[in-house]
């Protein structure tokens, strides 16, 4: 597999998914243009391609993100979670229940996921699970975000050869468990609580959200931090190796140059 990386590959947030892993995930679902054969991530993590995967078949020159188990699983670049640490991820990991939500960003459905050290989580986000409208955010807040390390899956729907389905409202993410030919799936769908399904069939096409393994340690923090030049609040983030600032909306290197 060719991964035709996007700028910023991989968001700076940490997750445990098992008592020794952790990961970040990829800056935005795969995507993949049969022509070529070639991939990248999306330009957004709320970006999804929806009801036109149904060309998949009979445009080779688009781009999909709804994709057959077998279109990726050989990637050294990148992997996906087992049914295990999808489960661990939402319910295992400290406080695992209050660090992901229901949301609405930049009118795409979806869940948001927070990192493991982001602070002061219940003044960001409603975890009541009740449905999508819980958050609602818009690309500027959203951004903000983003830079803190905190990860959107959006709704994608689900693929069966030109069939789509449920492109509006529902998604399956694909995990590495296989069983009797088949793979199980972290399942969202509005106001019930994401679970890990056992998907009927490695055919279907199916949202893919890589990981990479990574040292807990490189971690930063959301905890917000005073210039003490009486410029207000900053904070600390990560990106691609990188620590920057955060102040307003904007994004400083360590030599005070602007980034964003």
């Amino acid at each position: 597999m060719k991964i035709i990386f996007a700028i910023l590959a991989w968001t700076c947030g940490i997750f445990q998914v098992s008592e020794t892993t952790y990961v970040r995930f990829s800056s935005g679902n795969l995507q993949y243009q049969p022509s070529t054969q070639q991939y990248r991530f999306a330009e957004n993590q709320y970006t999804a391609i929806g009801s036109a995967n149904t060309g998949f078949l009979s445009q080779p020159d688009e781009w999909f993100d709804l994709l057959e188990y077998a279109d990726f699983t050989q990637s050294d670049q990148g992997r996906v979670l087992s049914k295990t640490e999808w489960e661990y991820l939402l319910e295992t990991r400290t406080d695992g229940d209050n660090k992901w939500g229901f949301a609405v960003v930049n009118e795409m459905k979806g869940i948001i996921l927070l990192p493991d050290n982001f602070k002061n989580y219940t003044d960001y986000l409603n975890t009541d699970h009740t449905g999508y409208n819980d958050n609602e955010f818009n690309a500027t807040e959203w951004s903000g975000l983003e830079s803190k390390g905190v990860v959107f899956l959006p709704v994608t729907g689900t693929r069966q050869a030109s069939m789509v389905t449920a492109a509006a409202d529902k998604a399956w993410y694909w995990s590495s468990t296989e069983e009797n030919d088949q793979n199980y799936c972290f399942f969202i769908t509005d106001g019930s609580r994401g679970t890990v399904l056992k998907e009927n069939t490695q055919l279907f096409g199916n949202a893919v959200r890589l990981v990479q393994e990574t040292d807990p340690s490189t971690a930063i923090d959301n905890t917000p931090f005073s210039s003490g030049k009486g410029r207000g609040e900053a904070s600390k983030i990560l990106r691609d190796g990188q620590l920057l600032i955060l102040h307003g909306d904007k994004i400083y290197n360590s030599q005070g140059q602007v980034l964003q």
